[in-house]
């Protein structure tokens, strides 16, 4: 009730519009109403001449619209997955499984993450170019990022890196105390405070989010919501795709359940998969596309052979927590009090008016990143308090290793966590099919820290973190770091390179950030899913556009990557260059240049 009282305030950026009953068939068929899935539903109706099918998994439109209901509200946008057993990290979880939320409903994740605006470094998009991704330089790609965003942020604007009249609304997140206190922390250490989505990324930041109005703002309010009354436009919800129909090697329409009933909508022109990098290898594998040796093994006829649902990627994080003796944040028990409902209904203010993650951040690079391309390999990011009981059930951590790392005793204590997050792991996993039943949950195994080097880098990246500890400010708020650890560890062992490593093993958590699981690159490429135009490699008339067609996880949140990859994607499809007039500041063009001199040696 409280989610559906907030949603009200939003409604009246459109009329929804949502159909039960189908048309014979539409132009375009766009699987999942998440953030790729809304751009595209988006700008292919501009073109009054097309008619796009928008299909949505999930419900309507009442999301998690206060910026911090991510983990906080009980909503049902969450798919609830779960990973298979991991061999060698998430030891204090139930079964070595991890929760595995993915959103759903109109907005999909945005509905429900953590809202933090990052783009990702220059050398990471630089890097998909060189790696046969002709097109998705990062010169190519800041135009659409730029189309993309209504920055709030004038000087940020002024730089040439923003824009100002997207659809997509960009604030900046409050600058508290704490806040303040972290990025003064970072000055100290020697790095910079600066606009990580501008010219250069490694330092510190106070984060901006896609807020509006003090409300969650994603793709549905941004694109969806003011489409929706287009007559070419239908959007149905609550309609779970079970698979791609083909004929003859060509994507012929859609097999959609909804309501118990099972139909088939045509497709005239193509059949477009944005379910996100869980949901779109999963349809692509029911319908037949995908490694052979899997499909066959679940008798399921082999349209094309290719490595769909390979290459799985994600950024392992780890929690530190410190206690504060002089430090305005929100204590363990406001965290989950019922006051602060009335708290932000009333004057949206309070813990609820800002992410979990309060937004400040910092991107550094540990020793071990590489010399031949300047991007981060860290990421930490703030937490306004202390971990409290608000992760408990998002983890599927053990009772008694909970209670061991995070049960404080009186229960009302100040404090802060900071998560580290590994940008580049150089483990990759897998998305598989459990059976050929379509109601069945896919097998999701991100292999965190198989490879040793990601543990490595990640405990380099704690050690880093904590000498924040040491700086004159924070020990100026009386930051102390957390006593607790892991169960049967002594005090004194606790934050040695023995116990991080341990603890990155026990303790591993997903950033949330699921992606390349159709990896885009060149035809000649084995390894690729779709070519750069993202259309599936073996299939006419098929193309996969989402977070799971990146061929490496950027240095960022995943979201505004996604954004971008749709708004480009929508020029693809209808042939258009819909940014050529948007200027580029200078340092952009000769990187740009310098790049092509190098790939041409």
């Amino acid at each position: 009730m409280f989610n559906k009282i907030l949603s009200k305030g939003l409604d009246k950026v459109g009329t929804a519009k949502v159909v039960d009953i189908f048309k014979e068939a539409y132009d375009y068929i766009i699987v999942g109403a998440g953030a790729a899935g809304n751009v595209l539903a988006s700008r292919l109706t501009e073109d009054e001449t097309s008619s796009v099918l928008l299909l949505e998994s999930g419900g309507g439109d009442d999301d998690a619209a206060t910026p911090n209901s991510a983990t906080d509200l009980e909503i049902d946008f969450d798919h609830a997955f779960r990973t298979v057993p991991q061999e060698r990290a998430c030891r204090s979880m139930v079964d070595r499984r991890l929760n595995y939320p993915r959103g759903r409903g109109l907005g999909g994740a945005g509905s429900i993450n953590y809202l933090s605006y990052t783009r990702g470094n220059r050398y990471d998009f630089d890097e998909w170019a060189d790696l046969g991704c002709d097109g998705w330089s990062y010169r190519d790609l800041l135009p659409y990022m730029i189309k993309s965003e209504a920055n709030a942020n004038e000087d940020y604007v002024k730089s040439g890196y923003h824009g100002k009249s997207g659809p997509m609304k960009v604030m900046d997140l409050a600058m508290t105390p704490l806040v303040e206190t972290f990025l003064e922390a970072g000055r100290e250490l020697g790095y910079s405070v600066l606009d990580v989505n501008g010219r250069d990324q490694l330092g510190f930041c106070n984060g901006q989010g896609y807020i509006s109005q003090k409300m969650r703002w994603s793709t549905e309010h941004g694109y969806l919501r003011p489409a929706m009354e287009r007559p070419n436009l239908d959007v149905a919800t609550e309609s779970n795709v079970r698979r791609v129909i083909t004929k003859d090697q060509r994507a012929a329409g859609v097999e959609v359940m909804k309501k118990g009933h099972l139909y088939q909508v045509k497709a005239n022109k193509e059949v477009i998969l944005s379910a996100g990098a869980i949901e779109s290898p999963r349809i692509l594998l029911l319908s037949g596309i995908g490694p052979r040796d899997h499909l066959e093994k679940l008798h399921i006829p082999v349209v094309s052979n290719i490595p769909v649902g390979s290459n799985f990627q994600d950024h392992p994080m780890c929690v530190l927590e410190y206690l504060l003796k002089n430090s305005p944040t929100a204590k363990t028990d406001a965290v989950s009090s019922s006051q602060k409902n009335q708290q932000y209904l009333s004057y949206s203010k309070g813990y609820l008016g800002s992410p979990v993650a309060q937004g400040a951040l910092a991107f550094v690079r540990t020793c071990y990143a590489p010399s031949d391309r300047q991007y981060p390999d860290i990421l930490w990011q703030l937490g306004n308090s202390l971990v409290g009981g608000i992760f408990k059930r998002t983890w599927n951590m053990k009772n008694e290793v909970w209670d061991s790392l995070y049960k404080h005793e009186g229960g009302n204590q100040s404090g802060l966590y900071i998560a580290t997050l590994l940008l580049h792991p150089k483990s990759t996993g897998t998305i598989r099919l459990k059976s050929s039943n379509p109601d069945d949950e896919p097998l999701i195994d991100p292999k965190f820290l198989e490879k040793s080097d990601d543990a490595q880098v990640l405990v380099e990246g704690l050690k880093m973190q904590l000498q924040l500890h040491n700086t004159e400010v924070f020990q100026s708020i009386g930051a102390e770091l957390s006593p607790r650890g892991l169960p049967g560890k002594q005090r004194e062992s606790l934050y040695s390179s023995d116990y991080l490593e341990q603890l990155v093993r026990h303790q591993t958590l997903t950033g949330h950030h699921a992606s390349c699981t159709c990896k885009m690159g060149a035809l000649s490429d084995p390894s690729s899913v779709v070519d750069p135009n993202l259309k599936v490699i073996g299939v006419e008339g098929l193309r996969v556009v989402d977070a799971s067609v990146m061929p490496k996880i950027p240095s960022s949140n995943t979201s505004a990557p996604t954004i971008m990859i749709a708004e480009k994607a929508s020029d693809l499809i209808r042939g258009i260059n819909s940014v050529s007039d948007i200027k580029l500041p200078d340092e952009v063009l000769k990187n740009e240049e310098r790049r092509q001199k190098r790939s041409t040696l």
